[in-house]
């Protein structure tokens, strides 16, 4: 692994916690002996004024690049918010600034200025109110880089769930479970895992959507119809590893015994909820399918926090960290 990786990270909304953790990190990265050069999109202006509040005193720089960057320095590239920012209070009108950083960090790793990107919290609802469709992060990215499927991957560097349906309501999820959509999601996930994380012939366990996967069709039929014949097709015509459907009630317990490397829940909660109740705090957000490495926090902008000594850095950390293992 080469040293110096370039990552380049988007503060996220202005309003929230992105500006206090990435003060707070850069407070402490000099000793965590990282070998990544960090570049932040975001208004200097914010950081420099949310540093007042908190009681630091930071040293900003403002580049385009990655050049003479120091490890004691905050390097900004700049991109105007032109509102007023009060902490802990969004405005809707914010929004384009906020996807415009998401913009910015997307192209700077197209151009390979950037080795990865990584993300702080924004707020889907706020977005929305100002009148932009957004269903998350991980898809405007996805539209971004032309690339139609993407998977989520969440991890605590121990163990990895990753979502067939991500941010839909849950009368629509069995809709979104289709043949196609599972068959792309499955291969996207085998040859991430034999691809980044040099696993040669993934484990992949695989949540059925109802209760007792269905009881043999009784209480549902997207086991039988969809999510096996899907499953024995790759086991048998790719040569994929592939378990299930597996009740999600027993599924957890059974990765535990270190059956599987990565589990495929049906929906959000499904496998986010059993993740985070072991976890919280120390989850990374990766998304794979697309070109480059992406990874974010696993928490959103904590709005009640923003401005307080209670900032959590650890999954800003984390997921730097796992960015830059994460480069090949």
């Amino acid at each position: 692994m080469k040293k110096n990786h370039k990552i380049v990270i988007s503060v996220g909304e202005p309003s929230g916690i992105g500006p206090d953790i990435v003060i707070k990190l850069m407070k402490i990265y000099a000793n965590q002996k990282i070998n990544a050069k960090l570049l932040f999109i975001a208004d200097p202006k914010i950081i420099y004024n949310r540093a007042v509040i908190l009681g630091e005193n930071i040293l900003i720089k403002e580049k385009n690049d990655f050049s003479s960057i120091k490890s004691n320095e905050i390097c900004i590239y700049p991109i105007v918010c032109p509102n007023v920012i009060h902490p802990g209070i969004i405005n809707p009108d914010n929004s384009i600034y906020v996807l415009s950083c998401i913009k910015k960090a997307v192209k700077l790793c197209q151009k390979k200025i950037a080795d990865a990107m990584v993300t702080c919290p924004v707020h889907k609802g706020f977005i929305n109110q100002s009148g932009i469709l957004f269903s998350g992060h991980s898809e405007f990215i996805a539209k971004l880089c032309n690339v139609e499927h993407i998977v989520m991957v969440l991890t605590d560097n121990i163990y990895r769930i990753a979502l067939q349906t991500t941010h839909i309501a849950l009368k629509d999820v069995s809709s979104y479970i289709t043949k196609t959509s599972l068959n792309k999601k499955i291969s996207i996930i085998h040859y991430s895992l034999k691809k980044i994380w040099s696993i040669s012939n993934p484990r992949i366990g695989v949540c059925g959507l109802n209760p007792h996967i269905g009881e043999n069709g009784y209480i549902g039929s997207e086991e039988n119809s969809i999510i096996r014949p899907t499953i024995d097709k790759l086991n048998n015509y790719k040569n994929f590893n592939i378990f299930g459907p597996i009740s999600a009630d027993t599924m957890f317990s059974e990765y535990l015994k270190n059956k599987y490397d990565i589990i495929l829940a049906m929906y959000h909660d499904q496998g986010i909820a059993p993740l985070k109740a072991k976890s919280f705090g120390k989850i990374i957000n990766i998304t794979l399918g697309l070109p480059f490495i992406r990874t974010s926090v696993d928490h959103g902008t904590a709005l009640k926090l923003v401005g307080t000594k209670y900032v959590n850095i650890n999954s800003l950390l984390e997921s730097i960290k796992l960015a830059n293992f994460l480069i090949k």
